[in-house]
């Protein structure tokens, strides 16, 4: 967005290739070291993953029965109207007849 808005401006090209130089060294330095401390982080995590993994495959198998039970409650919660209106359905079926 930056180049586009500049390039409206009388800003110098000259001044523009060194903006543009620096502002792209400085991206690439704080976004190299961030992956670098991120994958220093995750092989510290990554060693010691043998100890907690029975609390891990736990956590996850949890998370995803109560996912699993979540979409049956919802499928029951949105039939509701069905059900009633269904219900009332026999009534008037059951009385008339």
């Amino acid at each position: 967005m930056l180049p586009i808005i500049l390039g409206m401006t009388p800003f110098p090209s000259r001044y523009f290739l060194y903006l543009n130089l620096a502002s792209a060294l400085s991206w690439s330095v704080v976004f190299s070291m961030a992956g670098y401390l991120f994958g220093k982080g995750a092989a510290l995590f990554i060693e010691d993953v043998g100890r907690y993994e029975p609390y891990l495959l736990l956590a996850l198998g949890s998370i995803v029965f109560c996912f699993w039970i979540s979409h049956f409650v919802i499928h029951w919660w949105r039939k509701r109207p069905a059900r009633a209106r269904l219900r009332r359905m026999k009534a008037r079926h059951n009385l008339s007849t």
